[in-house]
Formats: C-alpha cells, structure tokens, sequence
C-alpha cells in the first residue's frame, strides 16, 4: 500500500473526519478551531467584527466563525482553490499575497467601522513533500508570510491563531509571535 493510500485509510477513520460528516462541518479542522476557541475565546461576539481566513477552502474554520459569531460580522476567507459559499462569508479566490487579491480584501475592510481585523486565523499548510526539513522549512516560511500579512491588517487587541509545525525554525518564529503580541500561548488541540 502507498503512503498516499496509507494516508486515506487512516483519514476515513479519524474519529474527527466522521464527527465531521455527522455534524454536516466540512472538515475535520473545525474541530480545532472549537476546541481553541472554547478555551481562549478568540471568536467575539461583537457586531463590528472582521474575521480573515487565509486558506481557508474547504471552509471548517470559516464555517466555525460563521456560526459562532455576531449576526453582522464580516468574514472574508481566501484561498487559491474554489471554495463553496458559505452564509455570511465573503470568499476570495487567490493567493493572499497578491497584489489584486489584497486590494479586494482592503475593499472589503474600508466597508467596515474598525477597517481592520479582530480575528486573523490560518489553518494553511504547504504541500508536503516527505521531507521534513524542507516541509518544515516551507511552513516557516509560510507562517512568517502569514504574520506579515496580520502584522497589516490586524487591529489592536486582535488575535491571530496560525497553524505552524514545530521543528527548524519554530522558537525563531515564536520570538517573532512574543515581540509582535501581547500573549502568545502555543497548543495542540485534540482534533
């Protein structure tokens, strides 16, 4: 069996992935997202909010934040691939880096009273290659793209919850986390 089939097996019977199914969540990543958020409360409940989802597709966090929030909170998600819509969230197909795609997501925030974010979250990953010295490498890298991107569109007192592997370059990053915020807590959710 090839590691790619090895890894389908094992997915189909995560207990997450048929939580998922159940609960009609689009992915298992929802799960994290819940379990974060029931212990350190990043999704607000206030009607100015502006909440980002950067890689968002399939859409578990986005769909998390949708339903979890205020009524009249703006959530965008962006992702390179199509994502379906979700209620109350406004999606960006492209990578966020580029220039087209950051003036869609100002448009966006200039519609809002706080044009900025209350909540930047990323539960992004880099395509893996098996080597995990350049997988962990690309996360990195990925990660501190991510914390440039939030370091301009998040407001004061925000949160940013990213997904980063720990390895090479980890305490580096998590220096960058503690000298930018405020409190930087490090977890692994069940899920």
């Amino acid at each position: 069996m090839t590691k790619k089939n090895q890894w389908i097996a094992k997915h189909v019977q995560d207990k997450y992935v048929k939580l998922a199914q159940k609960d009609n969540f689009r992915s298992r990543a929802s799960y994290k997202l819940l379990e974060i958020n029931s212990k350190y409360h990043i999704i607000q409940k206030q009607a100015t909010n502006v909440i980002i989802d950067l890689g968002a597709a399939p859409g578990g966090f986005s769909q998390v934040v949708a339903r979890h929030s205020h009524l009249n909170t703006k959530i965008i998600a962006v992702d390179l691939l199509e994502m379906k819509s979700i209620a109350k969230v406004s999606f960006i197909q492209g990578d966020f880096r580029d220039a087209n795609i950051l003036k869609e997501i100002d448009s966006l925030l200039q519609q809002q009273s706080s044009k900025k974010a209350q909540l930047i979250m990323s539960d992004m990953s880099p395509n893996l290659s098996g080597d995990k010295f350049r997988d962990q490498c690309n996360i990195i890298e990925l990660c501190e793209l991510i914390l440039d991107f939030a370091l301009q569109y998040l407001q004061n007192n925000g949160y940013f919850l990213v997904k980063i592997f720990q390895g090479h370059g980890f305490v580096e990053y998590r220096q960058q986390l503690i000298q930018n915020f405020t409190k930087v807590i490090c977890c692994k959710p069940e899920a």
